[in-house]
C-alpha cells in the first residue's frame, strides 16, 4: 500500500499538541487556497500535503465514534473540536451532512 502517504497513527498522545497543530496549520492553508473550504480528499497527498486528506478522515472517523460510544474523548477534546467547528468543518463527508441518528435508521430520500 501506499502507507508513506498517510497520517501518522492520530490516536498516540500528543503532550505539546505539535502533530495536531502541524496538521490544524495544513488544513487552514488547504482551507485559505480552496474557497475555504475543508473537505480534503482522503487520497489528497503529494509534498507538503501529504497525509492530510487521511488526517481529515480520521478526524471524523475518531469523532463519530465518540458520539457512538465507541470511543472515549481521547485527543480530540471539546476545545479542538470548537477549533475546526470555527474553521467551517464538516464532520460529515458532503453526502452525509444530515444529523446520524441510530444505524437502523434511513434517509428520506432512499
Amino acid at each position: 500500500s501506499d502507507s508513506n502517504n498517510k497520517a501518522p497513527e492520530i490516536t498516540h498522545t500528543d503532550p505539546d499538541g505539535t502533530f495536531w497543530n502541524d496538521f490544524v496549520s495544513k488544513l487552514r492553508q488547504y482551507q485559505e487556497e480552496n474557497s475555504g473550504d475543508c473537505d480534503v480528499p482522503r487520497n489528497y497527498h503529494g509534498g507538503f500535503w501529504s497525509g492530510l486528506g487521511y488526517w481529515v478522515y480520521a478526524v471524523r472517523k475518531f469523532r463519530r465514534e465518540q458520539e457512538e460510544g465507541i470511543r472515549e474523548q481521547g485527543w480530540l477534546s471539546d476545545e479542538r473540536i470548537k477549533v475546526l467547528d470555527g474553521m467551517g468543518f464538516r464532520w460529515g463527508p458532503k453526502w452525509r451532512t444530515g444529523k446520524r441518528k441510530a444505524r437502523g435508521t434511513t434517509t428520506e430520500d432512499s
